[in-house]
């Protein structure tokens, strides 16, 4: 069942693997290996999803409620426009940094949605995402037992 809750914690939108590994290395008693590979599972999960469906969710809601699309609209357009300069020119190196960094407001769920406001294709979104969460994995395990061997 705990392995389970961690794969919950880490598809989850506000925690991810930032909460998954700390709660399943320290509350669960996991090993750094095993915290580590579940979170990377369930953090995986809705990177594919998101960026399969979020197209057609997005449209789809667009279309059958009209005060939403005027707000997503608007959302839209104004991240568009306060940010596409820096998506520009960083590319997918943005949704790598995005992503690996174990930051509040970063991670699998804030790139896989730049990458569709930017229409990245899905292709090469995925597998960048997929990397970038990788590598936060490795820094949040390293920085987990590195405080639990300090202790």
């Amino acid at each position: 069942m705990s392995e389970f809750i961690t794969i919950l914690i880490a598809a989850s939108p506000v925690l991810e693997l930032r909460g998954s590994i700390p709660i399943a290395i320290g509350v669960f008693g996991f090993t750094a290996q095993k915290a580590f590979l579940l979170s990377l599972l369930g953090n995986a999960i809705p990177a594919f999803f998101l960026l399969l469906f979020l197209p057609l969710f997005a449209n789809y809601i667009a279309k059958k409620v009209v005060p939403i699309e005027k707000s997503l609209n608007w959302v839209f357009e104004r991240t568009k426009s306060k940010h596409s300069k820096k998506v520009e020119a960083m590319g997918l190196i943005a949704l790598f940094l995005l992503t690996a960094a174990p930051l509040p407001l970063t991670g699998v769920w804030t790139a896989s949605i730049l990458a569709f406001l930017f229409k990245f294709p899905f292709n090469k979104a995925l597998p960048t995402i997929l990397l970038g969460m990788i590598v936060a994995g490795f820094l949040v395990t390293a920085l987990v037992t590195g405080l639990i061997y300090i202790i």
